[in-house]
């Protein structure tokens, strides 16, 4: 049986729909801990997960070019001289121009800043 002819004319862009390297690391991981459960209750002898995970030639390491975010200069200026301006029109705001001050300077991402509990 064949597929009605508008869905064969439309070609998926196969690139589009390609799952990220985290997804596909993390759906062998639910594969694995499922057939590790189905081993414990002796309900399979094996886990043939573990041989593909191994085989995959999708789940190649670094496989994919993520695209990093980061503010160009231009945009850090524009947010350390916002802070300047504010931090010199109220004194409220001195932490704020410091807290963005130490991030570009010490090239910090804002968790490790943060507040946690010990």
């Amino acid at each position: 049986m064949q597929a009605p002819k508008a869905q064969q004319d439309k070609a998926v862009d196969k690139k589009k729909y390609r799952p990220s390297q985290q997804t596909l690391s993390a759906t062998f991981t639910a594969i694995t801990a499922f057939y590790r459960y189905l081993m414990d209750e002796d309900i399979t002898p094996g886990n043939p997960a573990q041989l593909a995970k191994k085989d995959c030639r999708h789940l190649l390491a670094d496989s994919q070019v993520n695209e990093v975010k980061r503010l160009s200069e231009e945009q850090w200026q524009f947010l350390l001289d916002t802070a300047s301006e504010m931090a010199n029109g109220n004194s409220n705001y001195e932490r704020n121009l410091f807290l963005v001050a130490i991030l570009k300077t010490l090239f910090l991402r804002i968790s490790e800043l943060s507040e946690r509990e010990s």
